[in-house]
């Protein structure tokens, strides 16, 4: 099936060189990778060196500009997925693609819009419940531009609209040569959701948290923590079971549910690879995104 995808994006490539842009949206800037499968799990990086060694910082974009540009990004992702009623596992995975492109790509160079949208595109394929190009862009249009008839304004130009669709394919291609066409991981949410019914977490919650409420609650906050650190590029730096772990640990810590039990013979979360060093800087990072959109919605 991979192979098979791979040729069939790689025709289309060649169809798209020999055309002419019609030019009425931005053009897309990637390389194109050998036609290589690698390992989904690509080489994770510090939150340093992202920083340090981000492209867009090549066009004169400072680290703060780039991070009001990628939490609009993010905003956009989540507005148009509820606007379009999309599983939640489809915007998850397209913020982890949105981060992953703008690691190698320039925001400079990169509409953010489109790369936005094919993110969300691309998203939807992978969780298994697509949506046409055509109505995501119209959704994303809808949230971005609230004059009225904006929408039916862009519907009507077709000329418009088949240029804004070919470049979201375009972002489509390079996420699909960044994973190597390999796109089947786990996301963070899928692993906290496991975690939450796996020994020894389960059998603790449920024996000191007394009631429904109160687990249904602690497991709220924990998906509410899991949602915050899909804004930030917190997948380049961890694996999935790290970041979930984070979030259990997080929520345990905000309730002031004691976990001294959870901790012999050794702590509960290095059974998912998470070390108190990975804690420590995930939970700070997690924190600066809440009180960021905190500062925001009162902006």
């Amino acid at each position: 099936m991979e192979e098979n995808y791979r040729g069939r994006i790689e025709e289309e490539q060649k169809k798209e060189d020999a055309e002419t842009e019609p030019g009425l949206v931005p053009k897309l800037e990637y390389t194109i990778r050998p036609a290589v499968l690698q390992p989904f799990c690509l080489p994770l990086k510090s939150s340093k060196y992202l920083k340090e060694h981000s492209p867009s910082r090549k066009h004169g974009v400072s680290e703060q500009q780039e991070e009001v540009w990628r939490r609009n990004c993010v905003d956009l992702i989540i507005r148009t997925g509820l606007k379009l009623q999309i599983d939640h596992v489809a915007t998850i995975t397209g913020l982890e693609f949105l981060h992953r492109y703008y690691a190698e790509y320039s925001m400079v160079t990169n509409d953010r819009f489109l790369v936005s949208m094919g993110c969300l595109y691309l998203g939807g394929k992978v969780a298994d419940c697509p949506k046409s190009s055509r109505d995501i862009v119209l959704a994303g249009v809808s949230v971005l531009d609230k004059r009225k008839g904006a929408t039916e304004e862009r519907a009507k130009d077709k000329e418009w609209m088949d240029a804004a669709r070919k470049q979201i394919t375009k972002a489509e291609r390079a996420l699909l040569y960044l994973t190597g066409f390999r796109f089947n991981s786990e996301t963070v949410t899928e692993w906290l959701l496991r975690m939450l019914q796996d020994e020894p977490l389960y059998s603790f919650l449920k024996n000191t948290l007394d009631g429904d409420d109160k687990l249904a609650n602690f497991s709220q906050l924990c998906m509410h923590l899991s949602n915050q650190s899909a804004k930030i590029p917190l997948i380049l730096q961890y694996k999935p079971p790290t970041i979930a772990a984070t979030c259990v640990w997080m929520a345990l810590k905000l309730l002031r549910v004691p976990d001294a039990i959870l901790r012999v013979p050794k702590p509960w979360y290095m059974l998912y690879g998470a070390k108190n060093g990975d804690l420590d800087e995930i939970s700070s990072q997690i924190i600066e995104t809440v009180l960021n959109d905190a500062s925001m919605n009162k902006e």
